[in-house]
């Protein structure tokens, strides 16, 4: 696990439990493709949007990706492998 974005997580969520952390990071960010930088941002944004509170954050980053998604066809996934 990379601790710059354990850090991050701590910094900007002190009350989480390790193992939310673990979520916030797996679950909510671009963790562990991101650099910590990107990571930390993300989480930073979320820690404010949900204030605090780990299952908005978690719901957040899920309408997120799904309105991200909207835009993908079969089509266009068809390129992918």
């Amino acid at each position: 696990m990379c601790q710059q974005c354990l850090d991050a997580v701590q910094k900007h969520w002190p009350d989480l439990t390790p193992s939310e952390a673990h979520t916030l990071l797996w679950e909510a960010t671009c963790f562990p493709f991101g650099r910590p930088e990107q990571i930390e941002a993300q989480v930073e944004i979320l820690a404010r949007r949900s204030r605090r509170n780990l299952g908005f954050a978690l719901r957040i980053a899920d309408w997120e990706t799904d309105y991200g998604m909207q835009g993908i066809t079969t089509e266009r996934m068809s390129g992918c492998r």
